[in-house]
């Protein structure tokens, strides 16, 4: 069985690369290995609890997950994970922090502290860590995230001590760059309210979706520390330096409706059409070729950091590998048949 992280030429992405294995370096390791039970591949992936459901551990075989790949491809269905060769992985994951589910290509990913308005504790973040990984190996073509309980988060766990504090912010930081950095897009469906680190990984995500009358803002200046986990850097590319220093500064909250008129979410609309809206935007990007898809992510998230025309260069040898790939032919021939492309998954 072939588990493979991206689907772009390696050689033009090193950097990235290089990210994603200080991150697994830096975190908790995962293991994979197959071999023959009766007539099937079973794939043993190594992850420490609580990521995966105790209903999914055997006795005797501590915190294995077990995915068992029978001969042919088993229909698609809801909250099933699937490699790109289409091998089952998975009925779900979950954990007592997270609860992921998935339908069709669309995997939506909930923070499961609702009794905390979803905080962002050290183990919350370390999950979310190993489940941002798993779905990358999967046939995940678009990944929602929200908060249970009608919020998003409400940020870092101030009941911390400073020590726990920095150690969370450090793994926060570790998601986020592996969420901005993904080739699956994220959409952060934004109910309730999205404050500190709450709203920090919501703008890691590539799109946001808020409720009109959801909260949204940076206050850590309140309470004697700033925005450390990318709050202050992605800000200003956002909404300009002028709105960001006034929105970290002041430590107020905005509402969706005015977040959507500042640029800072991409939709305000009625809380409860969040995730119908969140929803829709994740199946008109399904549709879309993922190889393509890869590649616009990874170039709209470079604008910033290289002059225009290198990085349009950069671009022109992206387009080898993209130009050359079955996707561009199936949607080329799709446009002149006069119907919808079918694109292969990851």
């Amino acid at each position: 069985m072939q588990w493979t992280r991206g689907r772009l030429d390696r050689r033009l992405r090193p950097s990235l690369r290089q990210r994603r294995h200080v991150l697994r370096d830096s975190h908790r390791k995962i293991d994979l290995e197959s071999f023959q039970l009766g007539g099937a591949m079973v794939a043993v992936r190594r992850v420490p609890p609580p990521l995966v459901a105790d209903s999914l551990l055997s006795p005797g075989i501590g915190s294995l997950f077990l995915a068992v790949s029978l001969t042919g491809h088993p229909p698609r269905q809801e909250n099933t994970f699937y490699t790109s060769d289409g091998t089952c992985i998975g009925m779900s994951i979950e954990s007592d922090l997270i609860d992921v589910t998935r339908e069709d290509r669309i995997a939506t990913i909930t923070l499961n502290r609702p009794e905390r308005k979803n905080a962002l504790s050290r183990a919350l973040v370390c999950d979310l860590i190993e489940t941002v990984q798993f779905l990358e190996e999967t046939a995940t073509r678009v990944v929602i995230i929200r908060g249970a309980g009608g919020t998003f988060s409400a940020g870092g766990d101030l009941e911390q001590s400073p020590d726990e504090f920095v150690e969370e912010v450090s793994k926060s930081i570790d998601v986020i760059d592996a969420i901005h950095t993904s080739p699956v897009p994220y959409i952060a469906a934004i109910e309730g309210a999205a404050v500190g680190g709450g709203l920090e990984l919501a703008l890691a995500c590539d799109l946001r979706v808020a409720g009109v009358e959801a909260r949204v803002g940076l206050p850590e200046t309140t309470v004697g520390i700033f925005p450390c986990a990318g709050g202050t850097r992605f800000l200003p590319r956002m909404i300009g330096t002028t709105r960001a220093k006034e929105l970290v500064l002041t430590g107020r909250l905005i509402s969706g409706d005015r977040a959507a008129s500042w640029g800072l979410v991409n939709r305000a609309v009625d809380a409860a059409d969040v995730m119908d809206t969140a929803s829709d935007l994740a199946e008109a990007i399904s549709s879309n070729s993922p190889t393509a898809v890869e590649a616009t992510l990874r170039s709209t998230n470079e604008a910033f950091d290289t002059p225009v025309i290198e990085g349009t260069r950069w671009d022109e040898e992206l387009a080898q590998t993209v130009a050359h790939h079955p996707d561009f032919e199936e949607g080329k021939q799709a446009f002149l048949e006069n119907r919808s492309p079918v694109f292969e998954d990851r």
